[in-house]
């Protein structure tokens, strides 16, 4: 695997196979990952897709930088380096936290005059603030957030929920990104001039499906809901079939 990326400070990776590119594809991780997070989505996408992945600071190849201190301040940094990419129109992918980041950055990017955005797709996220139960959780010690993640969200793998080491690694990072939900409240103005589609899974107890559908509100085009079978990660068992649907 060969990354580019958007700038020396790796806010973005690419994958530089695709340099006949007619569109783009901008993912945004969940929180406690990074890029790699989305490499199976390669050996689905079509070719056309240009394929780039953000990287926030404090893991991968960031790992040394400090954790942003909001949302809105990551989400400048990440329109700043989308900005040193070629024009093609784009589409954002945001799954939980990474859905939060996206739609501000969507936001950022048009009123920077952005024209490009074709689709913001927020996945398994409400725009309601979830302060009060994050809040909680971050009082937890490291084990026991790590369980009570697991319980609420899963997506957390067995490699750092059996490893302490892996635990004293992953936490900081898992700890830091909870923080930045914790402290955002979902900007409604301006509305977004492009597509929002909400995606989540029907298992999946973290938010209700009146709350997704509250996504309507940050629009002035079109939006449309779908529901998938599965759990909060309802994309890690079907994924070949939901990146059709995602892409089209």
């Amino acid at each position: 695997m060969k990354w580019a990326y958007s700038d020396p400070n790796k806010c973005l990776y690419g994958v530089s196979r695709f340099q006949s590119a007619k569109r783009r594809l901008l993912l945004f991780p969940h929180s406690g990952a990074g890029p790699s997070c989305y490499l199976k989505w390669l050996d689905f996408l079509p070719l056309d897709i240009e394929f780039w992945i953000v990287n926030y600071p404090g893991r991968e190849g960031r790992f040394l930088e400090p954790f942003s201190d909001s949302i809105y301040n990551l989400s400048r940094e990440i329109v700043q380096s989308l900005f040193k990419l070629r024009p093609l129109p784009l589409l954002i992918f945001g799954h939980s936290l990474g859905a939060a980041i996206g739609f501000e950055v969507a936001q950022l990017y048009e009123t920077n005059n952005g024209k490009d955005l074709s689709k913001l797709i927020v996945s398994s996220r409400s725009p309601k603030k979830q302060s009060t139960e994050l809040t909680n959780m971050l009082k937890l010690s490291d084990g026991a957030l790590i369980n009570a993640v697991c319980k609420k969200y899963g997506g957390i793998g067995l490699e750092i929920i059996e490893n302490h080491e892996f635990q004293q690694f992953f936490t900081p990072i898992l700890r830091s990104d909870l923080n930045l939900l914790s402290n955002y409240s979902t900007p409604s103005n301006p509305k977004l001039n492009t597509d929002i589609q909400a995606y989540f899974g029907d298992e999946d107890d973290s938010f209700s499906s009146s709350d997704i559908n509250e996504w309507q509100n940050y629009t002035n085009k079109n939006f449309v809901v779908a529901k998938f079978s599965g759990g909060h990660f309802y994309f890690q068992g079907n994924l070949e079939n939901i990146l059709k649907i995602v892409t089209e």
